[in-house]
């Protein structure tokens, strides 16, 4: 049994990358304080990518080929301060170390002429997310001569209620009844019907921070790192719905009290609907209302210690002594842990572990970073 291969483009080639990079490096105050900045524009070209759509008469797929652009810009910024003074008659030494930076990514040129919502298209900027915005929900059973919508079934009857997610008309389509009808449109960029962009799921404005300092052998490190901007969606499975998305799910503790009742009108999330599709159950929809900030500060790691004096030491033939007291993953804040405590942040920034690549960030089902104490004693002989 044969087959027709997929043809091979005749002009096919290498990826090309060409970066721009403007830079400043500057000393002030004999050294004791230092910045650095950089800007670069890194421009990606003939990516290898999914050829034109091709006719049916030509007998094969369609060729894969260099059909993307793409440019990424990007910035860093790093300020240093280090000092060595005299405090209580002792040598204090402190070294403070700040660094923030962002970047982000547009499509250039792509094999999408319609601007199809379900693909790359040119302009595009990676991450964005396309959905509905919410009007807050329902607090009486709307008539279907006033609400009609197909796309988001919360229940078999297909009848919405009270306590049911409004979604909030962009276009102003109505059908033929005169109802508010809740449309994609085409799915297109200029045809997009309700939807809109929400958000964006790449991280943002991410930061570092450090202080290292010693005085009368007492010394202390600390390391803080964060992202200032990110959005979340929960898809259909991850444990954040609960028994939203399947009924014989767990149910999260903050579920409790915070679903809507005709004595909770207010609550955040919706009547306890099971396979609900507002939740973006099976299709993943989103919903600006279920939009969720995992911005962070994490204290990655604090190290308090004591170096024995050298008079000590010497006695017993050692280089070197201390003692010291280390955490790892100490504390982590997040706007997303006023609502659940549930998932670590740091599950949602993506993966680059081979052996669990396969966890997907939107589930936030990802292994959290453990806490760590470590009381040690350090000889050098």
């Amino acid at each position: 049994m044969t087959g027709v291969p997929t043809p091979v483009p005749a002009s096919l080639t290498w990826e090309k990358a060409t970066t721009t990079n403007f830079g400043l490096d500057f000393g002030m105050l004999e050294g004791k304080f230092r910045f650095y900045g950089d800007y670069y524009i890194r421009r990606t070209t003939d990516m290898f990518t999914v050829g034109p759509t091709v006719t049916d008469v030509f007998g094969a797929g369609s060729p894969r080929g260099n059909y993307a652009d793409m440019t990424t810009k990007g910035w860093e910024i790093t300020l240093t301060y280090q000092n060595r003074f005299t405090l209580g008659g002792k040598p204090f030494n402190l070294q403070v170390k700040g660094s923030i930076w962002d970047y982000y990514t547009r499509i250039d040129r792509y094999n999408n002429a319609t601007k199809a919502l379900s693909d790359y298209y040119e302009g595009q900027i990676l991450g964005e997310a396309w959905g509905f915005k919410s009007d807050g929900l329902f607090q009486y059973d709307p008539s279907p001569n006033e609400y009609n919508n197909t796309l988001l079934l919360v229940s078999r009857d297909r009848i919405w209620r009270a306590g049911d997610i409004k979604i909030a008309s962009l276009s102003g389509k109505k059908d033929e009844n005169g109802a508010i009808l809740i449309n994609r449109g085409a799915n297109t960029v200029d045809d997009p019907g309700d939807m809109a962009i929400l958000g964006n799921t790449e991280p943002r404005y991410q930061y570092s921070f450090s202080l290292n300092a010693d005085w009368n052998n007492f010394f202390i490190t600390t390391f803080f790192m964060g992202v200032g901007k990110q959005d979340w969606w929960p898809l259909a499975d991850s444990p954040f719905w609960g028994q939203y998305n399947r009924p014989y799910s767990q149910l999260p503790k903050w579920h409790l009290g915070n679903y809507w009742t005709e004595d909770n009108p207010d609550a955040y999330l919706p009547r306890y609907v099971g396979y609900n599709a507002s939740t973006g159950y099976p299709d993943n929809v989103k919903i600006d209302r279920w939009k969720q900030n995992v911005a962070y500060l994490r204290l990655k790691n604090l190290t308090i210690g004591y170096n024995l004096p050298s008079r000590f030491i010497t006695i017993l033939g050692m280089e070197k002594a201390r003692i010291y007291l280390s955490g790892e993953n100490i504390f982590c804040w997040s706007p997303l842990y006023r609502r659940t405590k549930d998932f670590d942040v740091l599950t949602f920034q993506g993966n680059t572990d081979s052996n669990i690549s396969n966890v997907d960030q939107g589930y936030g089902n990802g292994y959290p970073l453990m806490k760590t104490i470590t009381l040690g004693l350090s000889l050098t002989f």
